[in-house]
């Protein structure tokens, strides 16, 4: 999401390194405030019902984000996808996390936390890529009206996916709750 904001930002508004910068202050505080709430919510509710609502409160907020992506839009306009994607996002990367470690002895809490994030960042290596070539063939232009095309398209494949892996993880908990004793 940070490359795809940060095409909108700098090409098709033209904002500044700095105001680059600055535009990404928020949604920064917003998913240190999700990983926090998410941290309570597993406490609360579990972890798996906590990841479903994570993933779909960020499904929606980058639904929210996509369709508010506009060549005349203002930076106010995108605030409500921004910020419940990232309280989404935030309550989600900390039920992942929490889920890597459960059951972990302390000895090897090292080589698990190293799997961990190299398969975070392997995935978002390759998903990237993925949503570049697709916004790439979605925009058909690097400048203007397909650029924003291509950028709204990623955007909002990345709603679907962040939505399917909600009910993904929904179906399996059902699955497996109701094959064991």
């Amino acid at each position: 999401m940070p490359y795809f904001l940060t095409l909108y930002f700098q090409t098709v508004h033209g904002y500044s390194a700095m105001a680059t910068g600055l535009a990404f202050l928020l949604p920064a505080v917003v998913v240190a405030v999700g990983t926090q709430a998410g941290e309570r919510a597993v406490s609360a509710f579990g972890v798996h019902r906590m990841l479903v609502a994570g993933m779909g409160l960020g499904a929606v907020g980058a639904a929210a984000l996509g369709l508010a992506l506009t060549s005349d839009g203002s930076y106010p306009a995108l605030l409500p996808g921004i910020v419940l994607l990232g309280l989404g996002q935030g309550a989600a990367w900390a039920g992942m996390w929490i889920s890597a470690f459960a059951g972990v002895a302390p000895a090897d809490q090292g080589i698990v936390s190293g799997l961990a994030s190299t398969t975070l960042q392997t995935g978002g290596s390759v998903g990237l890529a993925v949503l570049v070539a697709l916004a790439g063939g979605a925009g058909q232009s690097a400048s203007g009206t397909g650029l924003l095309d291509g950028i709204r398209t990623a955007v909002l494949v990345i709603a679907g996916g962040i939505g399917c892996g909600a009910l993904a993880l929904f179906a399996l908990r059902r699955v497996t709750g109701t094959s064991g004793p």
